[in-house]
């Protein structure tokens, strides 16, 4: 039977879950580089298996992410999370996903941009007492062009 500390323990690891994955987002959407590639460990793993991309380590998935975001306006959601805590320094996660990036228009005023929805895949690891995104895998039910809006 768990005791009251494992109770609260748990407890709070979710919350720090929560608030890793609410600054994947906020990071992500503000382009900062810095806080974006912290909440990775260090050899972190970035799938998305629609575009055949795997990237591998923090700089890289903060690099390439935030770079194919350049002049875009984006805005990334995670909902409904389901996470479970594996281990002392271990946890998995589900997170339903809703996107929507525009860039600039052409110059024919087309719009150019997606919104989707799916779901992250997260594996977490705890290191020096902060919960990072070890692995990561985004599996999109659907995607649409913002130019068929």
């Amino acid at each position: 039977m768990p005791t009251t500390d494992d109770i609260v323990r748990e407890l709070m690891d979710r919350e720090q879950l929560k608030e890793l994955r609410a600054k994947y987002f906020r990071c992500l959407d503000l382009r900062d580089h810095e806080g974006f590639r912290s909440v990775f460990t260090e050899d972190a793993v970035l799938e998305v298996p629609e575009v055949d991309l795997i990237l591998r380590g923090h700089e890289e998935i903060a690099d390439k992410v935030l770079a194919s975001l350049t002049g875009a306006v984006s805005a990334h959601h995670g909902h409904t999370h389901e996470l479970a805590i594996t281990g002392p320094d271990t946890a998995t996660g589900i997170w339903a996903m809703q996107d929507i990036v525009e860039w600039p228009p052409t110059a024919s005023g087309e719009r150019i941009g997606i919104t989707g929805v799916g779901h992250y895949h997260d594996e977490y690891l705890k290191q020096d007492g902060q919960w990072r995104i070890a692995k990561v895998r985004l599996v999109r039910i659907r995607v649409q062009s913002l130019s068929d809006l």
